[in-house]
């Protein structure tokens, strides 16, 4: 659950002015479980006008999306990670 590129850049700078943690900026943010990761990044998306979102949708499905796209996947983690790529690649086509 990664960003590269502008979306990284633009991220970065969204939460350093957002979430100043004392001298260490982005480093707390990265020491985060996954899951409080994926709360941060959907704030962000929501701050660029993109929505993200993951819900289940039946026994060990969950299925995400993001603007026009989705798609399922067998655990919420997955789901998080694969909406999250596709955010990625959603701003740095911008």
């Amino acid at each position: 659950m990664r960003l590269t590129g502008k979306a990284k850049e633009q991220f970065e700078e969204w939460f350093n002015t957002h979430h100043v943690y004392e001298h260490s900026g982005l480093a707390k943010f990265e020491y985060l479980p996954e899951s409080m990761q994926w709360g941060v990044y959907q704030d962000w998306a929501d701050s660029i006008d993109i929505w993200i979102e993951v819900y289940p949708i039946g026994n060990n499905l969950f299925c995400w999306s993001i603007s026009n796209y989705g798609n399922t996947k067998t655990t919420r983690q997955e789901a998080r990670n694969a909406a999250i790529d596709k955010l990625n690649e959603i701003v740095n086509e911008k």
